[in-house]
């Protein structure tokens, strides 16, 4: 699996996932993207069981959720069956349905 990415505001430190052009917080414009490390906690979760259309090419039921990553942004992603709030998961990129998508599995303890 590949990284996580998320941006990081040069200015001010701020870091989030999805792209922008200007720092939601201080407004400037010398951003960098980062690989996560790809561990978090599950934030919220549920399981969808209709496809978004009858030829979609994975059948459901799919469990998507939101990860807190240990670097602090909050991330849409697939779980894996196991994963509850508050479970503490690592992940990073696998296709689904032809797309890169976050994905994450309980973490092993230790």
């Amino acid at each position: 699996m590949s990284a996580i990415r998320y941006q990081e505001c040069r200015a001010c430190g701020d870091r989030w996932a999805l792209p922008r052009g200007l720092c939601r917080r201080c407004g400037s414009d010398d951003l960098a993207w980062q690989d996560s490390g790809g561990a978090g906690r599950v934030y919220s979760l549920t399981t969808q069981h209709r496809a978004p259309s009858r030829d979609f090419p994975v059948a459901p039921p799919w469990r998507i959720g939101l990860v807190d990553l240990d670097e602090g942004p909050r991330v849409m992603c697939h779980l894996d069956e196991a994963a509850a709030i508050g479970s503490r998961v690592r992940g990073g990129m696998r296709e689904f349905a032809g797309a890169q998508v976050p994905w994450f599995a309980v973490a092993e303890e230790g």
